[in-house]
């Protein structure tokens, strides 16, 4: 009976345990669900471990196996990986907010995808985000949701898939920022691409780097549309109006604009009816009038 008990206990334990790496264990959600269930509560559904297990330095949640997970609370996890060898996606919405303490995976040898819908936050404080690192990665940050990383942003490293990322919201970024590259380092040649679309009402602002021309690399692609915009730190208009040029800053509105405001470098679609002023003026107050009223509003 003891043995048996023993054996049952080992298997458990193989079960909750999706992976030991030197740095701690990676839990995988069971199924599709609030991130709140637990295994221990409906079997066959949720984390098997206690959430509190997730927040400790050197584990990693992982949501993966097709799993579909929603959060509407706020949680903490030491490291987060969205998509490991089979897809899995989390979706952030009506109040909830994850905060990430080291760096999160989305698309990580599997299609990862995270949805962040109106009302819902997510913060990787302390570490960076890679999408698309190995296999296919989305970030949807929809109107009323808000993405801020402190350090890095790479999206498309995989050979063989992209890394997409689509703005409706608002995503901060507090360092690099960079599509079909990791620190700096074109991996055009292996087919790498990202994609960041900025749409209608997004806000997409890097904080403490200029558009140093190290940004977008291969077949990738930004596109702005409608009112959303791109902000760097500091006077960048060579760096980016090369790349308007070069058909790496396209939109399908009409002609992308850059421009120095005094402190950022904003890249944006401007209305038909002020094209010319922009010519004329360099357009920092229509622009700044206008991204001001899209706020309030």
């Amino acid at each position: 009976m003891q043995k048996n008990m023993k054996i049952m206990a080992m298997i458990v334990g193989i079960a909750m345990i999706a992976s030991v790496g030197l740095g701690g264990v990676a839990y995988s959600f069971v199924g599709s669900g609030n991130w709140t269930n637990l295994t221990a509560n409906t079997p066959g559904l949720g984390w098997p471990v206690d959430t509190a297990m997730l927040s400790t330095v050197g584990n990693t949640g992982r949501i993966v196996g097709g799993s579909e997970v929603d959060m509407t609370t706020a949680e903490t996890i030491a490291a987060l990986q969205l998509g490991f060898n089979t897809p899995g996606t989390l979706n952030i919405k009506n109040g909830g907010s994850l905060t990430a303490n080291s760096t999160t995976y989305i698309g990580n040898t599997g299609a990862g995808t995270m949805n962040v819908n109106s009302g819902g936050t997510f913060t990787a404080a302390s570490s960076q985000i890679v999408i698309a690192r190995i296999g296919s990665g989305v970030l949807n940050v929809d109107a009323g949701g808000t993405v801020i990383t402190a350090s890095h942003l790479w999206a498309g490293l995989s050979p063989s898939e992209s890394g997409t990322i689509n703005v409706d919201g608002t995503l901060k970024i507090g360092a690099n920022f960079a599509l079909g590259s990791s620190n700096g380092s074109s991996l055009a040649a292996d087919g790498a691409a990202g994609y960041l679309n900025v749409n209608d009402g997004g806000a997409f602002i890097v904080e403490n780097q200029s558009y140093d021309g190290s940004v977008v690399f291969g077949s990738s692609l930004i596109t702005l549309s409608g009112t959303g915009y791109i902000s760097y730190m500091g006077n960048s208009l060579a760096n980016v109006n090369a790349d308007i040029l070069a058909g790496k800053i396209v939109s399908g509105d009409g002609v992308v604009t850059a421009l120095y405001d005094g402190a950022n470098t904003i890249i944006a679609v401007p209305e038909p009816a002020t094209v010319g002023l922009f010519a004329v003026f360099g357009g920092a107050l229509l622009l700044v009038r206008r991204i001001r009223n899209r706020n309030i509003a």
